[in-house]
Formats: structure tokens, sequence, C-alpha cells
């Protein structure tokens, strides 16, 4: 059941209540036991008013209304479709017959000519949809609207996520929570590190590095072979929890190398749980028989104060949560077989963690 009309308007007219286009659809008479498949559709087509002055209140391309009657309760509408626009059909064979095709194309919209300018506005006569554009079948706790003059807002009672969602459940995401806690999921999280400056860390009364000049008037720990140093630290509440993190260090050379030279360092460390609830956490373990060592090779004729920097190992348990303590010591050794050891000791200025985010901190203050 269709209807279509068409009204070419003479702008000098006299005033009307309706231009261009009014239709309206009526069922009349004893309808009860018809069932519609389609019912609608119509084409509007208005000329230019190239001469109009008048005021016209309220201006519509396009308006549609059905409005229930006194009717039986048990009558229905299967699908109710505000608007639904079908996908152009030009023919069969492998030659595109649309250049470009838009489902729903809006022009730019400003204040040009337009106090208000609105590309797409659901008003509502509940105020939980005014002003608000909502997404899903039933749900009514998913949407998007602008609560204030410059603000949009996205609303989502999952969470809003924001990633490679294009074919499916996403795994590599940002995703908001409905309190608006942020969480990065897969590839979304990034990484940062525990600085631990060893110029405040302990020096033993045996195999102390020794603090000399640096450069300027700046001085920093030089180690020699089997010199170490202790520090303690936590794993910060922005960590994800059970993640990898690695150790590293940061250095200069002490001397220029007269050759190509090695230098090596461990760390030994040991790892525990708190228990922020009780106040009993886990046991630290003791990390002696598990050391972390790498080595850096030096070429010939590298400059003096010439910044190192050494990937020592990684920590991939994956048990560990906020607030583990890590107590580690860091100590020059001997190099490896083969090679010449490095001439005379070299600076060490940090121990670093690099450790993996996934929040910006925890969502209590003892608790992820």
């Amino acid at each position: 059941m269709g209807f279509m009309t068409e009204d070419v308007v003479d702008g000098a007219a006299a005033a009307s209540t309706h231009i261009g286009f009014f239709a309206n659809h009526t069922l009349a008479g004893d309808v009860s036991d018809n069932n519609y498949d389609e019912f609608g559709g119509f084409k509007v087509d208005i000329d230019a008013l190239t001469t109009y002055t008048g005021v016209i209140t309220h201006g519509y391309l396009f308006r549609g209304k059905f409005k229930r009657g006194n009717i039986p309760t048990e009558s229905k509408m299967t699908n109710y479709y505000g608007l639904w626009i079908e996908k152009p059909n030009m023919g069969i064979g492998a030659t595109k017959r649309v250049a470009t095709g838009y489902q729903l194309y809006l022009e730019a919209n400003d204040d040009t000519n337009i106090d208000n300018p609105w590309s797409i506005y659901s008003a509502g006569s509940n105020s939980f949809f005014a002003d608000k554009i909502l997404f899903g079948q039933t749900d009514k706790t998913i949407g998007i609207y602008s609560q204030a003059d410059g603000f949009l807002d996205m609303f989502a009672d999952g969470g809003v996520r924001i990633g490679d969602s294009s074919s499916g459940a996403p795994t590599n995401y940002s995703e908001f929570e409905p309190d608006g806690t942020y969480v990065a999921h897969g590839a979304a999280t990034v990484f940062n590190d525990l600085v631990l400056p060893l110029d405040s860390a302990r020096v033993p009364a045996a195999n102390a590095p020794s603090w000399e000049s640096f450069v300027g008037n700046l001085n920093a720990y030089a180690y020699q072979v089997d010199d170490f140093q202790e520090w303690t630290t936590e794993l910060i509440h922005g960590y994800k929890e059970g993640s990898d993190f690695a150790f590293h260090i940061h250095g200069a050379l002490n001397a220029l190398t007269a050759q190509e030279e090695k230098v090596q360092f461990e760390i030994e460390y040991s790892i525990a749980d708190a228990n922020t609830t009780t106040g009993i956490g886990d046991v630290f373990p003791d990390g002696s028989g598990s050391l972390l060592t790498e080595e850096l090779v030096i070429p010939n004729a590298t400059a003096d104060l010439t910044h190192i920097f050494i990937t020592i190992g990684v920590d991939n348990a994956g048990t560990f949560g906020i607030d583990a303590t890590i107590k580690g010591r860091i100590r020059r050794i001997d190099k490896s077989v083969g090679g010449n050891e490095l001439t005379g000791n070299i600076f060490v200025t940090q121990v670093g963690v690099h450790y993996e985010i996934d929040t910006i901190g925890s969502r209590a203050a003892l608790a992820k």
C-alpha cells in the first residue's frame, strides 16, 4: 500500500499552512484481519523559492508519523522504521554502476544561515532521550549526545570501546568503563620505567663502587668487577597485573676504550606480593639461584662518558600484582670467556624496571 504526491508551488502564491508536500496515510473501515507487509512510501520534489520573502515557521524535507488510534490491544506493528534506506541495486555484472554511494549524506552544517545547526538531533519528550542519539535494538543505556556546548558525551552501561572492532569483538582497544575508568587491552597497553637512582642506593662495607667525578661538578658511582649496590621498589598501580617486567641499567664509560672490550652485570632480586586486606602477604623467595645476567661488547675507540644501556633480563613469572615489593642488587661480574675485560671502572647511574601499563592508576587506593 503506498501513496505519492508531487506539488510545485509558486513562490508568489498566497501563504498556506503546508508548502511543498503534505501527505496522510489512513486505514479506514474494518481492517482487523488485514496484514500489511509494507506500508508507506513517498517522493518529494520542492522547487526553489527564489523570490520568497515570507517566513516559514517549520521547514521539513521529511517528516513521518505513525499514530495508533482507538483499536484493539492485540493489533501491532512488527517492525517500525523511522528511516530505512536500501542500498542501490543497479543491475548485475562485474561493472559497478555507482561511482560513490551514500546511504545517508549530511552536507556541512554551520551557523552561516542557521542559529542552531544540528545534523542529527533526537529531542524526545522523555528527559532521558532528550538530545541523545541511541544505538542498539532496545538498549537505552548506549548513546552519544552533547550534554553542554563544547562537549561530546558517549555512554554505555558495559563500557565504551575504541579499537579494532570493525570485524567483531575487539582484541586491541581502549576501554572507558561506565564510571569513566580507562583500561587498555591487547596492543593498546603501553610501557614505562620504574627508575631506581643509584646515587641514593645502599653502598656495602666491602665491594662498594667508588664515588667519582662524572662530568662538570657532577659525581656518580663507578664499578669495578664485584662492586655492587642494593635497592628496593614496588610495582606501581598502573602496572598490568600478571605481566612480564624487565630489568635494565644506564651508565657511562669512564675512559676512552683502546680496544674492543666487554663488561657484564648481574641482578639478583626477590619479589613478593602484598596483601593489603589482611596485611599478611607472600613469602620473599631466595633469588640467588636465578640470577639475571647480560654482557655488553664495547667497540674500540668508544668515547669517554658514552651513555651505555644494558637490558639485564625479564621476569615472566606472571603472578604479581600492584604493591608487590622488589628487593634487588646490581653487581658487576667477570666477562664471559674470550675477549678483553673493560679496563678500569664504569659508571652505573640507575637501574630501571620496564613494566606494562593497562590503567592510569588503580580504581581504589589499595586495589587494582
